[in-house]
């Protein structure tokens, strides 16, 4: 496969996660809107009375917070003794998921691919979208299973059918690269554009470079504009590099020697290298 398929990590899982729970009107969601409503506290004892009857949900919470110290002292032991409970126990996917990422980078535990694999594969049986693009991940790498390409496109395709962006995208370059499927640049094109739309960065970069180089779909300046601009406000470096130069060569926009320079600049402050060979060839400072 290639390096650009990124695994979901922990700290991302975290955001996407923590908070994520099935719409249920009962005591944990009173813990989760108390919480919300930084009456953290009372959130932390309720929920913590919750998982002491086995409330799943409550288990998985709390693990998190404990393991990172999010509101209360920091535990790792006890954050993965929750968790562990949550996904062994209690067969909870997202729970799964998240021990699956952990084992993955070795963060409060030590570093073990197979159980990585072991865990993600169980909240992938589960039709958990992000376990399904990690699991993907993992035999895309050969990471504590063989490498096997077509079932790492497999489970990337479930994923991406489940509309994770991540997946969306890396599908767009499996099929535009040929990586364990015949190479189809019609399905490359539509599922770049699935992760495009749903405002995924990399991917709206990707759809305007397919537009100014025209090699794919036809040319088209003005959109391979507005697809840089928009990867570009969110703060992806390539895209910010790439639409300085149509400012700087006014191409699907005026010239704007300026604006070029600002958006430059934005891409060098994140390291870009293409950015800081251009300001340096045009005499300007990152």
């Amino acid at each position: 496969m290639l390096r650009q398929l990124k695994r979901l990590s922990a700290a991302g899982l975290l955001g996407l996660s923590l908070l994520a729970a099935p719409a249920m009107a009962d005591d944990f969601d009173a813990a989760i809107d108390m919480y919300q409503n930084n009456q953290r506290p009372e959130a932390i004892k309720l929920l913590q009375n919750l998982a002491n009857q086995h409330d799943v949900r409550a288990e998985y919470v709390l693990g998190i917070l404990y393991q990172n110290g999010i509101s209360v002292k920091t535990d790792p032991e006890l954050g993965i003794r929750l968790l562990t409970e949550a996904a062994g126990q209690h067969n909870y996917a997202r729970a799964q998921n998240y021990l699956g990422t952990l084992y993955y980078e070795g963060t409060a535990v030590k570093q073990d691919y197979k159980a990585a694999f072991y865990w993600y594969e169980k909240a992938a049986r589960q039709e958990d979208p992000d376990a399904q693009y990690n699991l993907s991940v993992l035999y895309a790498y050969g990471d504590g299973i063989e490498q096997d390409y077509p079932t790492a496109v497999s489970w990337l395709r479930k994923a991406a059918m489940q509309k994770v962006p991540d997946a969306e995208f890396a599908l767009g370059l499996v099929y535009e690269l040929g990586l364990g499927v015949e190479p189809n640049e019609k399905q490359a094109v539509y599922w770049y554009g699935k992760a495009g739309k749903h405002g995924y960065g990399r991917a709206e970069n990707k759809i305007g470079s397919l537009y100014a180089k025209g090699n794919i779909i036809s040319r088209d300046d003005t959109k391979a504009f507005l697809w840089f601009a928009r990867a570009a406000g969110k703060g992806y470096d390539k895209a910010q590099y790439n639409l300085g130069v149509m400012y700087e060569k006014g191409i699907g926009v005026e010239a704007n020697r300026k604006t070029a320079i600002e958006w430059f600049r934005k891409a060098a402050a994140q390291g870009n290298p293409d950015a800081k060979k251009r300001l340096k060839a045009m005499g300007i400072k990152a």
